[in-house]
């Protein structure tokens, strides 16, 4: 992606992100002898540099595992590049959910896996200061579109189908939208388990 257009939508996405009300924790635990980041609690504009400031601790090449209900879209879209940009692979434990910005955290990981019992979902974004009383602006409509945009252009550069980004839009906010393994494989959410 391009540092000037990327620059743009995510001051977008500040805009149109909701802030969280608490911040992701990445600390190391043991699974079963292997040695993993846990990145647990609402995604926030700064969780990658969490995530960075943990990887350094835990070494490089530490897989992580993601428990959130979501948070900041823009934070979500960021710690999904600081995975990328780390080679981290990153997935969701047995029990475990990411929903929501979350899922596009996901997306960023080399190696995507969702295992059995584990949970991912979406639902469209909530823009900060919209009432769902009330229809939205062409201004609104506008920059909603610019943002879907971004987010299929930012899946498709990390080998996820778009079709994705139209599943999260056809969700309402105040719902979310569990993809099967089926559904995550057909996207190319998930690369392996």
């Amino acid at each position: 992606m391009r540092a000037r257009s990327f620059g743009l939508i995510l001051a977008l996405l500040l805009v149109s992100g909701a802030a969280s009300a608490g911040t992701m924790k990445f600390q190391v635990i043991d699974a079963d002898g292997i040695k993993v980041l846990l990145g647990e609690g609402e995604i926030a504009p700064n969780s990658d540099r969490a995530f960075r400031a943990a990887l350094r601790k835990a070494g490089r090449g530490t897989p992580v595992i993601l428990h959130s209900p979501g948070g900041n879209l823009a934070g979500g879209v960021r710690l999904g590049l600081a995975f990328r940009e780390t080679g981290t692979n990153v997935g969701v434990a047995p029990g475990g959910s990411c929903f929501s910005a979350c899922a596009y955290a996901l997306l960023g990981g080399v190696n995507r896996m969702v295992l059995n019992g584990g949970q991912f979902g979406v639902h469209s974004f909530a823009t900060t200061g919209r009432s769902s009383k009330r229809k939205p602006t062409k201004s609104e409509l506008a920059e909603d579109k610019q943002v879907n945009l971004f987010l299929r252009e930012y899946a498709r550069s990390l080998g996820v189908s778009p079709d994705l980004i139209g599943v999260a839009e056809g969700t309402r906010h105040k719902d979310m939208k569990i993809l099967s393994k089926k559904e995550l494989r057909k996207m190319r959410v998930i690369t392996d388990g």
